[in-house]
């Protein structure tokens, strides 16, 4: 609880270092179902999942969805690429195809989670980057703490987020600052939550 508490009071404090013109964004919802079915031993399995985006203070809604294989290459490393699609993507809310590579390293018995996301969004207009990376510590089984940062074109936000995990279903709530003026200058929470069966 001790450190809930410690996380809470540096959270509210980094917006005071910043000028009065970084900006609050708005609360963040980010929605999750999913799940992956094994197809060869513990090596190979097909995974799916859809996402709904979502900024109440302007009304944005985005849609996601991935297909592909998980590739368990050790004990300690999977990768899966994909292919997905996309509904109100970015500011002209447009459609686009996806193509997508996650990879997950886990250490000291899964305590240490260390997760890379790439990702394309290609139609006739554009082609843009996504990224998300993360280092999670998991404290005990259903508890655990990190970093993030998120990427879009060249506009990074970063930040810190808690969790909470059970079986099937996950909540994060992240913190993010943007520093880069005239591309994401300014800070959001994110709540994220996740039902994932496997």
């Amino acid at each position: 609880m001790g450190l809930i508490a410690i996380f809470c009071i540096l959270i509210a404090q980094i917006p005071t270092v910043f000028a009065q013109e970084f900006s609050w964004q708005g609360v963040q919802l980010q929605t999750v179902v999913g799940g992956e079915v094994p197809v060869y031993k513990k090596t190979l399995s097909i995974r799916a999942n859809i996402a709904h985006f979502c900024i109440p203070k302007n009304n944005t809604h985005m849609f996601f969805s991935y297909a592909g294989i998980k590739w368990n290459i050790a004990e300690w490393v999977w990768i899966s690429p994909q292919i997905g699609a996309t509904l109100n993507w970015g500011p002209e809310e447009q459609e686009a195809f996806i193509v997508s590579l996650w990879i997950n390293f886990s250490f000291f018995k899964d305590k240490l989670n260390i997760f890379l996301e790439g990702d394309v969004y290609l139609n006739a207009k554009i082609s843009d980057y996504y990224g998300y990376y993360s280092v999670d510590y998991n404290f005990h089984n259903n508890f655990g703490a990190g970093i993030q940062a998120e990427q879009v074109n060249k506009g990074v936000m970063f930040g810190p987020h808690i969790g909470i995990m059970l079986k099937y279903w996950s909540l994060q709530v992240q913190y993010y600052t943007g520093v880069q003026k005239n591309i994401n200058y300014g800070h959001t929470f994110r709540i994220f939550t996740m039902l994932y069966f496997n």
